[in-house]
């Protein structure tokens, strides 16, 4: 094969590596915090009637916790009539996911449901999921907190769905939400219901590490091993964890790791094969390890590692490669550690 022939071939595995490529800050991006208090860019500070504004989080993790905090300002907190809190409007949030379905979550002061020994008040939270006309009403006896006050709520999706809490003078949970398994986040608002006025004073939006988010296509090592075996370049190539210096303390290690590193053109992603000790059920092969960033001095790289619990670790984290290249570096300053890894191929 011809030297044009082979360059034309690795050209080509970068640029459909780069089709797919995944990188650690698509899956782990950094919380995202609009505040009152420092300028809400697209939010009004006051939310009247049944406006509503929507917000991009783009949160990428499928693992998420959402939570808006306001002062209610409605002031007119009287009984409507009897024992009734029916005059409370109430409040919520709206997410929509990307296929543009919308989800309403509202909370108000209301009442438990009737029994022989009357009712009693009660936190009501109604959720309205996609395609559904008829709300679902959960109740929790309480209070909400007086006008003026603060109340926040807690959506928070995992691997088992999405749950809510309700947080004024103490935190009431409302369990899981009767919402579909596959509905993830992608937008979000705050709305009040007619009659009703708050003042937002934060939304904060926080990705949590899902192992699914880590998956690349290279579980096919048909196609790993193809990418491998046509570059010329030091760094692709399989490797093994070499040896370690660890304070135990401060970090251990999840494995003997083998690993594979491969461009994603940003720099490489390193990719897990096997070896995990800690967290073996989780870790899959062709997830993200971490990933190296170039810096302006050759051969040292900045790095993001996803340890064992499959959180990243970022700060200060770099990479230097030997000049045979066959030895990488990690150093973890931190945590007063280093790992090499040695390329087997």
């Amino acid at each position: 094969m011809t030297k044009s022939c082979f360059l034309l071939l690795f050209l080509l595995s970068l640029i459909c590596l780069d089709a797919v490529a995944f990188t650690v800050a698509d899956c782990f991006p950094k919380p995202r915090l609009f505040s009152r208090r420092v300028g809400m860019d697209v939010f009004q500070d006051t939310v009247t009637g049944n406006g509503i504004v929507f917000a991009p989080v783009m949160v990428g993790a499928r693992h998420v916790s959402v939570e808006s905090e306001v002062t209610d300002l409605h002031n007119n907190p009287i009984r409507l009539y009897g024992n009734s809190y029916a005059s409370f409007p109430g409040w919520g949030l709206a997410i929509r996911d990307a296929e543009g379905r919308e989800c309403r979550v509202s909370v108000r002061l209301g009442e438990t449901e009737s029994t022989a020994a009357g009712t009693e008040s009660a936190v009501i939270l109604t959720v309205l999921s996609p395609g559904t006309s008829d709300p679902v009403t959960l109740r929790v006896p309480g209070f909400l907190s007086s006008p003026g006050h603060r109340e926040r709520i807690r959506l928070r999706r995992d691997a088992d769905g999405w749950t809510a809490a309700v947080v004024s003078d103490r935190i009431r949970d409302f369990g899981r939400l009767p919402l579909p398994d596959d509905f993830s986040l992608d937008s979000i608002g705050v709305f009040v219901n007619p009659g009703g006025c708050v003042r937002l004073e934060s939304l904060r939006v926080s990705p949590e590490a899902c192992s699914d988010d880590l998956l690349t296509p290279f579980s096919d090592l048909r196609r790993l091993d193809s990418l491998i075996q046509r570059s010329a370049d030091p760094l692709t190539g399989y490797w093994h964890l070499y040896d370690y210096t660890l304070e135990q303390t401060l970090l251990r290690t999840g494995g003997d790791y083998h690993l594979a590193i491969v461009p994603d053109g940003k720099g490489y992603l390193i990719i897990y094969l096997d070896g995990a000790k800690v967290g073996d059920n989780e870790w899959k092969r062709g997830m993200i390890k971490g990933e190296l960033r170039p810096t302006s001095f050759g051969g040292i790289w900045d790095v993001t590692w996803i340890d064992a619990s499959m959180k990243p670790m970022f700060n200060g984290l770099k990479a230097v490669s030997s000049e045979s290249g066959t030895v990488l570096t990690i150093e973890f300053p931190a945590q007063e550690s280093r790992l090499r890894l040695r390329r087997t191929f």
